[in-house]
């Protein structure tokens, strides 16, 4: 029930955030940056281990996460220093931080 509803909620956001830009003619790239693919991938797979689909527990679980918030670190970094946004790049480093 718990990943059912966390599922939801990221549903929701998800559509929540992207609901201003459905009206707008915008290419995949504004739409979808790479500072984004890594919190859909970890939202895929929580939704496909709610639904039994895959299986992530233990250290493969763990280290899978793990590489996906180093990405989403590193990618934010990266984004915010290349568009000059302070916001990314200090949320970036926060995430890095352990």
């Amino acid at each position: 029930m718990y990943f059912f509803a966390f599922t939801a909620g990221v549903a929701g956001l998800w559509a929540w955030a992207l609901w201003p830009i459905a009206g707008r003619r915008l290419e995949l790239n504004a739409t979808l940056q790479r500072e984004h693919f890594g919190m859909l991938l970890a939202f895929i797979l929580v939704f496909a281990q709610a639904l039994g689909v895959i299986r992530l527990g233990g250290w493969s679980g763990m280290a899978g996460f793990n590489i996906l918030i180093l990405y989403q670190a590193i990618a934010m970094i990266i984004a915010g220093c290349r568009d000059l946004s302070l916001k990314t790049t200090v949320a970036g480093c926060v995430l890095f931080s352990p």
